[in-house]
């Protein structure tokens, strides 16, 4: 069984790495912070924990309140909802279909999961404290899970091999891996 980790982040291109973090113990690894300091992992066992810390709660923190990321969240409620209108169609239009079972749990699903996405939406906004049931790095995850999410992000990740070059001269971020 593998694990995630992180890409690189291309420092001359505005794109998601490429080149896995994989860790061989001989090389610390670098998370560029938007405040152009870095956070150093001498020991990386990937998951994005750095130093103890999750980057899928970091980059909340960094983006709080920007009006990227509520862009972000509010296209996953968007998709959320038009994803629950089709399930809704075809399950009238076809009533004894043998695939409405799955259709009914994936309904049920996002009619748990739609309230959870606003109520990030409104947390990144700064309008509400997050209910017991949602974690920040819930909000990460919706956040900066998917590359096209990353390049929108005001403050993505940015994992690099050395500290020579300030995040905001990083041009592109780090992208997920299943390794």
């Amino acid at each position: 069984m593998g694990y995630w980790t992180y890409t690189y982040a291309p420092v001359q291109e505005r794109k998601a790495g490429t080149e896995s973090m994989r860790y061989d113990g001989e090389k610390p690894i670098y998370l560029a912070l938007p405040d152009r300091t870095f956070k150093r992992e001498t020991h990386y066992e990937g998951y994005g924990i750095i130093n103890g810390e999750d980057v899928l709660e970091l980059v909340v923190d960094w983006n709080m309140g920007t009006n990227e990321a509520i862009r972000i969240m509010d296209s996953h409620v968007r998709e959320a909802f038009k994803e629950r209108e089709e399930l809704l169609e075809k399950l009238a239009e076809a009533k004894d279909d043998p695939e409405n079972k799955y259709r009914q749990r994936r309904l049920d699903w996002l009619d748990r999961e739609i309230p959870q996405l606003k109520t990030m939406r409104y947390y990144l906004e700064g309008m509400v404290s997050l209910p017991r049931d949602i974690e920040k790095r819930d909000v990460g995850i919706q956040l900066a899970t998917y590359d096209e999410d990353m390049a929108r992000l005001k403050f993505p990740i940015k994992f690099v091999k050395n500290t020579e070059i300030p995040y905001d001269k990083i041009l592109g971020f780090s992208a997920h891996v299943q390794e």
